[in-house]
């Protein structure tokens, strides 16, 4: 999650251009996307905005809850952001402008960290994952002998990548739970987040202020 004082900012081939927009949100930025055909997305506490950088503006694109958390996109016009508040994890259909509460399992999601989605909903908490399919919590346990204790972002993709930055490392389980590898960072200061490029090979992680490319 990006902090309350957060501005949006831009990266491409290697330079970093600072975003100057006009409007600020309530609580600040709480997520990022990009979805190809509708621009760049961010979550604030309560809603989803599009960021105008013609009009120098976040333009409003649907009100969603009270505490937000997280934005994901998938193809072709959905984006997914998860309302603690209301234990939920919403779907967003950018064509039609219709929000869907996804899980209908009673569930706490106070303490979740982050959330990924595919067919499925992957919540990730400090030291386990709670999967959900068509809505429902199923048992899904994580094979691994050094247990994740304070785990921080989750990517969703052929397989599970969990970012455990106290511990320095990346965790790649495959979708049964399994461990498949494990990589370790130990020159790092302090992970906050990361993007898996499956096709191209490359996972990005951001180290505080400085940006990783890993080729996998």
């Amino acid at each position: 999650m990006l902090t309350k004082k957060a501005k949006p900012y831009l990266y491409n081939e290697g330079q970093l251009q600072n975003l100057f927009l006009l409007n600020d949100l309530d609580g600040g930025i709480r997520g990022v996307v990009h979805a190809p055909n509708d621009g760049n997305l961010v979550a604030s506490a309560s809603s989803v905005y599009r960021i105008n950088s013609s009009l120098k503006q976040f333009d409003l694109v649907k009100n969603i809850g009270a505490n937000l958390t997280s934005l994901k996109f998938l193809s072709p016009d959905r984006v997914y952001t998860m309302d603690k508040a209301a234990n939920q994890v919403v779907r967003l259909n950018l064509s039609s402008n219709v929000a869907q509460n996804l899980i209908k399992t009673s569930t706490d999601l106070g303490q979740a960290r982050d959330f990924g989605v595919d067919a499925d909903i992957y919540v990730l908490f400090p030291d386990h994952v709670a999967k959900f399919v068509n809505g429902n919590e199923q048992i899904f346990k994580l094979n691994m002998s050094d247990a994740i204790t304070d785990a921080n972002r989750i990517v969703v993709a052929s397989n599970l990548y969990i970012l455990e930055s106290s511990k320095k490392r990346l965790l790649i389980f495959n979708k049964n739970g399994v461990l498949v590898n494990q990589v370790s960072f130990p020159n790092v200061t302090a992970l906050k987040d990361l993007y898996v490029d499956e096709t191209q090979r490359f996972i990005y992680l951001l180290d505080d202020n400085k940006l990783i490319q890993v080729v996998f």
